[in-house]
């Protein structure tokens, strides 16, 4: 529900543009993601697959739980590579994969794949989020605020730099830690809007499930000064 005087409610009054052709134009983009990658559906495992899932033996059991954020070992079968990262949540995710169809790859790989078509969602919506506020104190544009973020995530979606993350089941840290931080920036500008102590909460548990996703997320925080800039 549009909060009274907020960018996005009085862009919707001076600009409308019907929901339904953002509705369609996520669909679209989520479409094109899983078109794009469907075929990695069929590979096999590859590289750090084998550490992090094929020989390691901690994700056969879901088991205690909290192994995961206190064992190094439980990161990967590699002992130097274990202790090199900390990503329990995407160790959790693997241990899931098993748990429900062993140890074939067709399931990890459709994780994948369905996570980064998730990704380009929450790309749109960000997109499309930023351009609402922007539109708030420009002319309104032909092209509204669903043609660029459209454009934006269409980008993101078909990019080969994202190819390595979605084919590598290893790579699914990279996906989770978007994920997790898209959802970040998300609570961060609705936090901006409300001032409300949940979705401050919100944007802080989602960026540390990023950090628990892969540790490197914690660059991500640079965006924010970018996004206080355009704003």
């Amino acid at each position: 529900m549009s909060i009274p005087n907020s960018p996005e409610s009085l862009s919707s009054r001076a600009n409308p543009e019907p929901r339904r052709w953002a509705v369609l134009a996520a669909s679209a983009v989520a479409v094109a993601a899983l078109l794009v990658y469907h075929r990695t559906l069929d590979y096999p495992f590859v590289y750090d697959d084998d550490s992090f899932v094929v020989l390691n033996r901690a994700i056969r059991s879901l088991r205690p739980l909290g192994r995961f954020f206190t064992d190094p070992d439980a990161q990967a079968d590699n002992p130097q590579l274990a202790r090199d990262v900390y990503r329990p949540l995407t160790t959790i995710s693997y241990a899931v994969n098993y748990r429900l169809f062993g140890a074939d790859p067709f399931s990890y790989h459709a994780f994948n794949v369905l996570l980064h078509a998730l990704n380009s969602v929450l790309v749109f919506v960000l997109l499309f989020s930023l351009m609402s506020r922007l539109s708030a104190r420009a002319p309104p544009q032909p092209s509204g605020q669903t043609l660029p973020a459209f454009a934006g995530a269409l980008l993101f979606a078909l990019h080969p730099v994202q190819t390595e993350a979605v084919a590598w089941v290893s790579q699914r840290s990279i996906l989770m830690s978007q994920a997790f931080f898209l959802a970040a920036v998300l609570g961060y500008l609705r936090l901006r809007r409300t001032g409300k102590l949940s979705d401050f909460l919100w944007a802080l548990g989602a960026f540390v499930l990023s950090l628990l996703s892969k540790e490197s997320a914690a660059v991500y925080v640079a965006l924010i000064p970018l996004i206080e800039l355009a704003l």
